[in-house]
């Protein structure tokens, strides 16, 4: 596939994927095992560590967005 900015073809890394991949399949399908057991208090509890973890990672992924636009420019 070639990239409409650059012409230049696109390598299958460089697409931002929604799919999991196998492995990703796998852990989510273990994680599904081990929570299977736990009470409604301890769901919340992890819930709310992942949401959390997730807003942890979102605002590394900002910074570092930012710091590449910054030396670009």
């Amino acid at each position: 596939m070639t990239n409409e900015r650059t012409g230049e073809d696109e390598d299958q890394s460089d697409k931002l994927s929604t799919e999991l991949t196998i492995e990703q399949k796998f852990r989510l399908k273990v994680y599904s095992e081990q929570t299977k057991s736990l009470s409604a208090e301890e769901a919340q509890i992890l819930l709310l560590e992942m949401v959390r973890r997730n807003m942890i990672q979102s605002n590394i992924i900002k910074h570092l967005v930012n710091s590449q636009d910054e030396s670009i420019i």
